[in-house]
């Protein structure tokens, strides 16, 4: 038996980007995909140390399967963000 949840995680790294992130969510979101259920895949959004902290309405959300990370300790680069979500990713296939 293999440790995949879904068929694949969809990794959203964000900085700052309070304005354009509930729109980049909701083009990830069941009702837009075309050839995968809901159930099949998971969006993770990282957050990597935004000055001000990410709202996001869950309630909106809650048919999916979004999970999201804010790091604790930041980088200038996203590389250790974007690790960290591959982490805790429950894919087969990754795309970032």
């Amino acid at each position: 038996m293999s440790d995949y949840k879904y068929k694949l995680s969809i990794i959203v790294a964000c900085y700052n980007m309070q304005r354009e992130l509930p729109r980049t969510i909701e083009t990830l979101m069941p009702r837009y995909q075309r050839g995968i259920e809901k159930e099949e895949y998971e969006v993770i959004v990282i957050d990597n140390g935004s000055e001000e902290p990410l709202i996001i309405e869950r309630e909106a959300y809650s048919q999916s399967n979004l999970q999201i990370i804010s790091v604790e300790n930041p980088k200038v680069s996203p590389v250790s963000a974007i690790n960290e979500a591959v982490k805790q990713s429950r894919g087969r296939t990754l795309r970032y």
